[in-house]
């Protein structure tokens, strides 16, 4: 499913070809809230800023299109885009990393919804005790299903590197979250 949507971004290859304002809603609607999501992976505390930085991303994006390789992935490319314009920003404001958000939660009975709150909750501490890299790693593994490979390239990282970090972070969710399981 995500080759069909993919191809779809990647048939446009620059702003010109299909229209500036459809390949921008196209682009907007598709991956907007996954790297909406995906900024507050790597900055978890700064809720007041991603909603600037991620109009900046999407506009990175969008403007980035005439130089989109359309052979390779739509979505390697805009999220290593999203991590780089997000490494930038904590370079430039020096931000020390802290955990405010909690993970959405889902209406229901009251009694599951007590129970989702605190599984949510210990997912999010457990997430958030991770390295920064090895959050970013989860979020796309998990979360965004996306391979390996896709993983190492949007992430700069060697695909073993990624493979190693990826049962690292298994190994600290099942223990963090042992009593949940």
């Amino acid at each position: 499913m995500k080759r069909n949507r993919q191809n779809s971004i990647d048939r446009y290859g620059s702003p010109e070809k299909a229209g500036h304002d459809d390949t921008f809603s196209e682009i907007w609607n598709r991956y907007g809230k996954r790297v909406s999501y995906f900024i507050s992976i790597i900055l978890p505390g700064e809720t007041g800023n991603r909603d600037d930085l991620f109009q900046d991303i999407m506009l990175k994006i969008y403007e980035g299109l005439p130089s989109y390789d359309p052979s390779r992935s739509f979505e390697v490319w805009a999220y290593r885009i999203a991590r780089n314009r997000c490494i930038d920003y904590l370079r430039t404001r020096h931000i020390h990393e802290e955990a405010h958000d909690t993970i959405p939660g889902r209406a229901g009975d009251p009694a599951d919804e007590c129970i989702r709150s605190g599984l949510d909750r210990a997912i999010r501490e457990a997430l958030d005790g991770l390295a920064p890299d090895d959050r970013q790693i989860a979020y796309l593994r998990f979360f965004e299903n996306m391979r390996i490979g896709d993983i190492a390239a949007s992430m700069d990282m060697n695909i073993n590197t990624v493979k190693t970090r990826i049962t690292a972070i298994k190994r600290a969710l099942k223990s963090d979250l042992e009593d949940w399981l």
